[in-house]
């Protein structure tokens, strides 16, 4: 069924049950668009006659997939992120997966910056050099440490199995 309502009320039914429509209701505020459903189906999305995305009736959204698992679940894709000046697909920012590989792709010429805390821990560099503690690594790996102890490499589980890089004085 299809009705059409005046524009005071801006609401108009579509395709079924009044509960479920495709409008704008004046009961929710001022004007937002709205998709509802009372019951508890997905809502589907559909180009060329294939679904394409889905909002489940517990607020998963899915992409490629019809019964997402998580909040936003992607299949059989990469997600890119670009800043807002993106010219294409080659630009941005990729997650996905290759196969069963994980794969965290740098499309630009820039580094990969890694933060915890609010606070920079690590970065690849464009040029491939890994920096621990630095922004701006001068070798292959460089590993930055404030203490007189550069870096302690353990044994896996032991505290007492290791080897450390430490600073030495020249005596002066």
């Amino acid at each position: 069924e299809l009705n059409v309502l005046s524009q005071t009320s801006r609401a108009f039914n579509t395709f079924g049950l009044s509960s479920d429509y495709l409008g704008w209701d004046a009961t929710v505020g001022s004007p937002p668009l709205n998709i509802k459903t009372t019951n508890a189906d997905a809502i589907n999305f559909l180009t060329t006659n294939t679904q394409r995305m889905t909002i489940t009736s517990g607020g998963y959204v899915g992409m490629g997939i019809a019964s997402p698992n998580y909040l936003l679940h992607l299949d059989a894709g990469k997600l890119q992120i670009t800043n807002g000046t993106s010219t294409g697909s080659g630009d941005g920012f990729l997650l996905g997966l290759n196969s069963n590989d994980v794969e965290i792709i740098q499309q630009a010429n820039a580094n990969m910056n890694f933060f915890t805390n609010g606070t920079q821990r690590a970065t690849i560099t464009s040029a491939g050099k890994v920096g621990v503690n630095t922004s701006a690594p001068v070798t292959d790996l460089h590993l930055n440490s404030t203490g007189t102890v550069v870096q302690r490499f353990s044994v896996a589980g032991s505290t007492s199995n290791y080897f450390e890089i430490s600073e030495m004085s020249n005596g002066t």
